[in-house]
């Protein structure tokens, strides 16, 4: 008796380390198989339109097999991390920036419409007037947005890094209008005192964005573009927009 509960002891351990050494080549397995995802790395704005673009490109790419890592960076450093080629690619960007990055590839499905707006006190500037109108003011501008930049060469500008140093420059009269992408500079403008300045209407300008690879990778270009057109068809664009706050039209 005593010998026949050892041979049964013996067996038992035998089958729980067959278990567990099934168990670890499972978890092996699938490690393996989670690391064998090929992973992109890409670099976008800090604040509000960055993390919509994240959430935009985690989709796209996760449907076409990839693990993605988003960097967020002020505006011009992001682009220049991704036209030398430190990234993979841009987020998303206006195609303004195509004249001076010739490393950079444009997927043609938009990904977002950028509404400019200018921030103000009354009668500081007539938006109604354009672009042209702001020949008579001092603007203040945030570095590396490169659309903004081109509208506003030639005229009287203050740049900073940052949408808090751009407010602070207004609230301190030393620019008479500031000039912002609406998305990004939103959490910014909800700390200012909004009794001596306002977010001025109509938007100076709605352009579309679109995502970048660097040409290394140009041969994904299509297969990328293709998923965003069926992200637009099934509804899945438009969820994401409505979660960042914003519609996936010109607002």
């Amino acid at each position: 008796m005593k010998m026949r509960k050892n041979v049964c002891h013996i067996i038992l351990g035998f089958w729980l380390l067959c278990m567990a050494a099934g168990l670890a080549h499972a978890q092996s397995s699938g490690s393996d198989f989670a690391a064998s995802r090929p992973r992109l790395e890409f670099s976008t704005f800090k604040g509000g339109m960055g993390q919509l673009f994240e959430s935009v490109i985690s989709e796209a790419y996760s449907r076409l097999g990839y693990d993605i890592v988003i960097d967020h960076f002020p505006a011009q450093r992001a682009l220049v991390m991704a036209n030398e080629g430190l990234v993979d690619g841009e987020a998303g960007r206006v195609a303004v920036i195509e004249e001076h990055n010739h490393n950079l590839i444009r997927v043609p499905t938009p990904i977002y419409i950028n509404t400019v707006v200018a921030y103000g006190r009354k009668g500081a500037y007539d938006p109604k007037s354009g672009w042209k109108g702001l020949g008579t003011c001092k603007v203040g501008t945030v570095l590396g947005y490169k659309f903004i930049e081109s509208k506003t060469r030639g005229v009287r500008r203050a740049q900073v890094t940052s949408y808090t140093q751009l407010f602070d420059m207004l609230m301190a009269d030393r620019v008479d209008v500031v000039v912002a992408e609406r998305l990004e500079s939103l959490e910014a403008y909800k700390g200012c005192d909004h009794s001596c300045m306002h977010m001025l209407s109509p938007p100076l300008a709605q352009k579309p964005m679109y995502h970048y690879l660097h040409k290394r990778h140009a041969s994904l270009v299509p297969a990328v573009n293709k998923v965003l057109m069926e992200m637009y068809e099934d509804g899945t664009m438009a969820a994401i927009h409505e979660k960042h706050g914003v519609q996936l039209s010109a607002q």
